[in-house]
């Protein structure tokens, strides 16, 4: 076996122990499911808070400190493609055309952005909803059976409890991180965003209105930015906002903004429908759980 096969069942024994930990004993205590998340997943407190005009009450929850990474998902493939099931593997491939289409200037991350392992750290993109909730599946399934508790599952979040960690302790915060603005106090972003320099407003003259030049050069960087970038929030999760617009458990929405939204439009409250496949939108998943 040459050092390059090595290295990529290294890292795949790896991932698999990372992600499919195995207690030596069922978990029956909130505290020992605490203890065997804590290396992906943090744990979010029920609280009350204001959403869409009311107060509701939510209950606690666990949720990926990331977005799904290129390499999360690739561990998921790997386990359809291992199983034999070529149906199911064929399915589950992100559609890395939606690159291209969504602009031709991306033609380059068609080709590269999932395969290659520069990306790995990078969220996975231009997979559907049933897709996302396909991968929660089977994580559910993966750890019912590690575990010994069938109680406990995997899904995408209600858009409220997405509020509920990035608000962190907060009852209501426009952003993930402690403060109203989209820079810090060095002026350094707190996330990813399309941004654009004033040189690039203009005035229509017919309606009077302020408007955004576009230009060839929006895609000259990477688009998005690995799943451990900039800070974490209070509670330790990052990128909330920016980064990829995720999708929630309600129909066809996504929140939190992405790469190509402006800087308005990544708030914790910022909602985008979704559709299809996109190069804008990944997805974290939440663990529930009952009897504990």
């Amino acid at each position: 076996m040459n050092k390059a096969a090595i290295l990529i069942v290294f890292t795949v024994f790896t991932l698999l122990l990372l992600s499919n930990q195995k207690p030596k004993k069922p978990i029956t205590e909130l505290k020992d499911l605490k203890k065997a998340l804590k290396i992906g997943y943090v744990y979010v407190p029920a609280k009350t808070m204001l959403f869409h005009n009311d107060t509701v009450a939510v209950r606690g929850f666990f949720m990926a400190k990331t977005e799904v990474s290129n390499f999360n998902y690739k561990e998921y493939l790997y386990h359809l493609k291992n199983e034999g099931n070529r149906e199911a593997y064929l399915a589950a491939l992100p559609d890395t055309t939606k690159w291209a289409s969504f602009d031709s200037s991306l033609t380059l991350f068609a080709k590269n952005y999932f395969q290659s392992p520069a990306f790995r750290d990078y969220p996975v993109v231009n997979i559907t909803r049933q897709q996302a909730e396909n991968y929660c599946i089977w994580l559910s399934k993966v750890w019912q059976k590690n575990t010994g508790n069938p109680n406990i599952t995997f899904r995408l979040p209600l858009q409220a409890e997405y509020i509920s960690a990035a608000i962190g302790h907060e009852m209501s915060r426009n952003y993930a991180w402690m403060g109203p603005y989209l820079r810090n106090e060095k002026g350094d972003y707190n996330c990813n965003f399309y941004s654009v320099g004033q040189g690039a407003i203009t005035r229509n003259p017919k309606s009077n209105e302020m408007e955004i030049i576009k230009n060839n050069q929006k895609f000259n960087l990477d688009v998005t930015a690995p799943v451990k970038s900039y800070f974490p929030n209070e509670f330790g999760i990052y990128n909330l906002n920016g980064n990829v617009a995720e999708l929630v458990k309600e129909k066809n929405t996504a929140v939190g903004g992405s790469w190509n939204s402006g800087g308005h439009d990544v708030s914790n409250y910022s909602i985008q429908k979704v559709t299809e496949a996109l190069p804008t939108v990944g997805f974290r998943p939440v663990m529930l759980y009952r009897n504990l």
